[in-house]
């Protein structure tokens, strides 16, 4: 699906690893679900994101904040410790709903083609996708705005 000239993809994280083959190198956002504080993985897929020049992280679920803390930490130790920094300022929210953050991704934030994908990366272990799907569809038939 496309929304104002996004391209969505849903990716699931599983630790195998196989969901890093799914994420774009550059111009894209992430939206981030997940549940579980605490998440030792939360970590590398922080990692991850940067090192692939993420220019936007919207978390949301039951860990959101504490995902955007984790975040946000990442970029200011890289900082400090002179390690790889995407060449542009990476933006990060976090959001109470599964709706607020592709509403974000989607369309309130960056500028006109500097986002061009939005993966949605769950880390629910698939909790959320009908609910993404829902939203997506509803957003793509105009019954919501």
């Amino acid at each position: 699906m496309h929304f104002n000239d996004r391209l969505v993809s849903y990716v699931e994280y599983h630790s195998d690893a196989s969901w890093r083959d799914h994420l774009p190198h550059r111009n894209w956002a992430c939206v981030l679900f997940l549940d579980e504080k605490e998440m030792p993985c939360l970590e590398e897929v922080a990692a991850e994101l940067l090192q692939r020049d993420v220019a936007l992280v919207c978390t949301a679920g039951a860990a959101s904040e504490w995902a955007h803390d984790v975040l946000d930490d990442e970029i200011v130790i890289r900082e400090v410790e002179g390690r790889y920094q995407p060449p542009h300022l990476v933006l990060t929210t976090w959001d109470q709903t599964v709706e607020e953050a592709l509403w974000c991704a989607l369309f309130t934030a960056g500028a006109a083609g500097a986002i061009e994908q939005v993966v949605v990366l769950d880390m629910t272990l698939g909790t959320v996708r009908n609910r993404v799907g829902t939203y997506l569809h509803a957003l793509a038939a105009g019954t919501i705005e």
